[in-house]
């Protein structure tokens, strides 16, 4: 009897949350228990949640990145730390790139360029100063920032937009293209007229594709068709590019998602590790197959 009682008043401890503080430790790891298991209901906990912190500090601005002109749409945030060190900011806005520089205290405006092309996407090359590499429909194009001119394009002939590109990150003037077609292309700037290697990779939209940051054949992708999928690209010994004597393997598919994956990405200090995220908000971590990390280090 004396332990069902010990376990009723436990009970309304439970329930009370607005009672006297400091009666025994049983009352308040009640209260701490009565506050997880609010926080878990379905209905009303994330309004509970936001309530509880509105006396919080709010986070402090450490710079606004302010162009000479409004921006009408951004497009993709690219960050220049190649070199080892954060360096520039480009922002690719909807019809214009604006570069912001670092300087010991600050990020200053350095310049901007007006597009009579809407933009999609940019990156800077890992391997050439100044340049800046942006996507528009099926059409790459390479820019000298510091020159302000137009250094190359290639129409990709891809059969939808194009959605993400990356540079290799060891072999210079590669980059990989990915589109809404469900295909991803692979591209020596040298030799733009036709990709070495086209791949049809997902069911549906290729939302994203990157370069492993260490290893340069380890490639990931992810997709509006709820998957991601990491692959192996094989180069020629002599890196001769244009005889197209590639080699393409899908080493696994993750199936983690339940909804559209709208980007992945490879950890900036773990060759192995990588993240994706989906529409509903879902990040997933995932690692290479120990089998293939064997295959590349031996």
């Amino acid at each position: 009897m004396a332990q069902v009682e010990e376990a009723n008043q436990e009970s309304r401890n439970l329930d009370d949350l607005g009672g006297e503080e400091g009666r025994n430790d049983g009352e308040e790891n009640g209260r701490v228990n009565s506050i997880a298991n609010e926080l878990t209901n379905d209905k009303g906990a994330k309004q509970k949640s936001l309530d509880r912190g509105k006396g919080k500090a709010e986070l402090d601005k450490l710079c606004e990145l302010r162009a000479d002109q409004p921006y009408a749409g951004i497009k993709h945030i690219a960050v220049d730390d190649h070199a080892g060190e954060f360096r520039r900011i480009a922002i690719i806005d909807k019809y214009r790139y604006n570069i912001f520089g670092r300087s010991q205290n600050d990020m200053d405006f350095v310049a901007s360029k007006n597009m009579d092309r809407e933009l999609n996407y940019g990156i800077f090359d890992p391997h050439h100063d100044n340049i800046l590499t942006v996507i528009s429909n099926t059409n790459v194009y390479g820019y000298d920032i510091k020159n302000d001119v137009e250094i190359f394009s290639t129409f990709t002939n891809h059969k939808a937009d194009l959605s993400s590109l990356d540079f290799n990150p060891n072999i210079p003037n590669v980059i990989v293209t990915s589109s809404n077609d469900g295909y991803v292309k692979f591209w020596d700037l040298r030799f733009l007229s036709d990709a070495f290697l086209t791949v049809n990779i997902h069911s549906h939209w290729v939302t994203s594709i990157h370069f492993n940051n260490f290893h340069d054949e380890l490639l990931l992708s992810t997709s509006s068709d709820n998957t991601v999928k990491l692959h192996k690209i094989g180069y020629p010994a002599n890196l001769n590019l244009k005889k197209k004597d590639t080699n393409y393997q899908l080493i696994k598919t993750y199936s983690d998602h339940e909804e559209s994956v709208y980007q992945g990405r490879w950890s900036k200090t773990d060759a192995w590790v990588f993240a994706s995220l989906s529409y509903d908000g879902k990040c997933v971590v995932n690692s290479v197959p120990t089998e293939e990390k064997y295959r590349i280090l031996l």
